[in-house]
């Protein structure tokens, strides 16, 4: 005889789901920390081209706009009384689009596909990431039953 749950999950199985997104969250974080640093590596080309300056800065300026877009994109997933996640996710793309350009710029090796997919993905996938981020996150934050 099976039992029924009335509009609700099993424990069990809201148990299982919470672990999946907790893991979930974690491997989405982890993917998103290797994107940055790839892209930062990228970046780092311009010491190269920017002779007379501190040129480890460049990457880090250019990386740290995702960084914080990154952080207020999370910061309003947990709190929805803020005002906008508009000026985040332009952090983040601003980001992320100097990141690719840079890396296409200052490819020292042609542009075939695979150069330019070895060049895109890391910055592009760390921003789809922290979106997945803040997804689960607003998922592990909500309410339980």
């Amino acid at each position: 005889m099976t039992r029924q749950w009335e509009g609700t999950e099993p424990p069990r199985a809201a148990a299982v789901a919470r672990l999946l997104g907790v893991l979930s969250a974690i491997g989405v974080f982890v993917i998103y920390l290797a994107g940055l640093a790839v892209s930062y590596r990228a970046a780092g080309g311009l010491s190269v081209e920017v002779s007379d300056s501190p040129a480890w800065l460049y990457p880090v300026v250019v990386v740290g706009l995702v960084i914080v877009g990154s952080l207020g994109l999370v910061a309003a997933t947990i709190d929805p009384q803020r005002s906008s996640r508009l000026y985040p996710w332009i952090l983040v793309a601003i980001g992320t689009i100097t990141q690719i350009v840079f890396g296409l710029v200052l490819t020292k090796q042609s542009l075939d596909p695979r150069n330019i997919a070895v060049i895109v993905l890391p910055p592009f996938t760390a921003a789809l990431s922290i979106a997945e981020f803040a997804r689960e996150l607003r998922n592990l934050l909500r309410p339980q039953p």
